[in-house]
């Protein structure tokens, strides 16, 4: 990293630290915080998606604005979002209140993803952004897959318990908004217009209310039944509303002309591919290794650490790579295919895998993510007008969380389906993977 650059974006890398962290610290967590909320298997699943989905949902607003006003201010606001609600989370009485607090981290933290890389492309020039985004991506990557381990030692914190896993991130987020103020200085590019907030409703709204179908049909209620029929009746009207304003409107949140472009199309595809191991894994391997293999939180978060290696290491090595021979393309499908390899072999595992052979499938899948992540967002912004950097990044970002909050959802319903008819341990093992 030059001087520059590194100055002007220290304080992003620790804003995208500090919002990896507050998704998926609570992952070994998970287990004591419901019991300690007296809550049931859906809020288990809930406490995660709730802060993916309000992320999914504010991204493109965030992005959409980054493009129609000063980005600094949002980014402080966004960070100030992210650590009121971790702050307040820390105090939550009920399961309730702690998912409507995470949905106000959510928001904080969809609006760093999508902003941080926003100020990135506009900081550098696109060869040296595969080499800066390696930075972001491995702030990220140690949060999203690291965190648990630390949540795990924190459940058992005197005192306050699981509480500290939502208070671990503040001093974080409030350095964070310290060296933004200090360090961050982005040229402003001010646009008129107004912002298409029917896209920004209707769209989450479809969302939320499908994830809320996939979530509880089987559970709550049968798949065919009166209150499954109307939520997915619900959901496809809001999708088709927001795909009818989006085609129409002057300036959507998500332009379609930018889905019409191959590189971006299917940078997307693969970005919500990719998203739902990256954010699905540590939750259920934390599930897994507590359940199945019965050990305490703190050594479950011990038993990720190789993946956590392997997406660091393998994402610096691959920016150096990219800066070096101008090509991202390579490392991308050897990712992506390290991707599928490693989960194609974590399917096969069970109570009695030998926890060697665990971990080598752990450190495939990390560095596989490595390899792809960052890659997959160079690919994308090399192919967009700077005009669309903020939407089209937004847009990214927005797919990528989607995909994990709708597999996460997904394998949370699949999770309570086969816990209600089997052992937890065999349950744990069957839905990881």
């Amino acid at each position: 990293m030059t001087r520059r650059p590194a100055a002007a974006l220290s304080g992003l890398v620790l804003a995208v630290f500090v919002a990896g962290l507050s998704s998926t610290i609570v992952a070994n967590a998970l287990p004591r915080i419901v019991a300690g909320l007296s809550g049931t298997s859906a809020g288990y699943t809930w406490i995660v998606t709730s802060s993916l989905l309000a992320a999914t949902a504010s991204g493109p607003v965030w992005g959409k604005l980054a493009d129609r006003t000063r980005r600094k201010p949002l980014v402080q606001a966004a960070i100030g979002l992210l650590g009121l609600g971790m702050a307040l989370a820390g105090l939550a009485p009920n399961v309730g209140v702690l998912i409507g607090l995470r949905v106000v981290e959510g928001i904080g933290a969809g609006g760093l993803v999508s902003l941080a890389q926003t100020v990135l492309a506009t900081l550098v020039p696109p060869r040296e952004r595969a080499r800066h985004m390696a930075y972001f991506t491995a702030a990220g990557a140690v949060a999203a897959i690291g965190a648990p381990p630390l949540g795990g030692l924190l459940v058992a914190t005197p005192v306050v318990g699981w509480r500290a896993c939502f208070w671990a991130g503040v001093p974080a987020a409030v350095l964070a908004l310290v060296l933004v103020q200090r360090t961050l200085h982005v040229p402003e590019t001010v646009r008129r217009g107004r912002v298409d907030w029917y896209g920004a409703l209707f769209i989450p709204g479809g969302i939320a209310v499908s994830l809320i179908w996939l979530s509880f049909a089987g559970v709550a209620y049968p798949w065919v039944s009166w209150r499954s029929a109307a939520l997915l009746a619900t959901s496809l009207a809001l999708v088709a509303l927001a795909v009818r304003v989006e085609r129409r409107g002057r300036d959507p949140i998500v332009p379609p002309r930018l889905l019409r472009t191959r590189t971006m199309a299917l940078s997307v595809l693969a970005w919500v591919a990719i998203g739902v191991p990256m954010i699905g894994a540590p939750v259920f391997l934390a599930r897994y290794f507590q359940t199945a293999r019965g050990y305490d939180p703190a050594t479950s978060g011990a038993l990720t650490v190789p993946m956590v290696l392997a997406t660091v290491a393998t994402t610096v090595l691959c920016g150096r790579l990219v800066r070096r021979t101008g090509r991202c393309r390579p490392p991308l499908v050897a990712g992506t295919a390290g991707v599928v390899a490693a989960l194609a072999l974590l399917g096969t595992i069970d109570s009695s895998t030998p926890l060697v052979l665990v971990g080598g499938y752990l450190v495939l899948l990390g560095s596989g993510i490595g390899a792809s992540s960052q890659n997959l967002v160079v690919l994308a912004q090399n192919a967009l007008h700077p005009r669309d950097l903020g939407a089209g990044t937004a847009t990214l970002t927005f797919f990528h969380l989607l995909g994990g909050a709708a597999g996460l959802s997904v394998l949370g319903t699949v999770f309570a389906a086969l816990t209600a008819g089997s052992t937890g341990a065999a349950a744990a093992t069957a839905v990881v993977f």
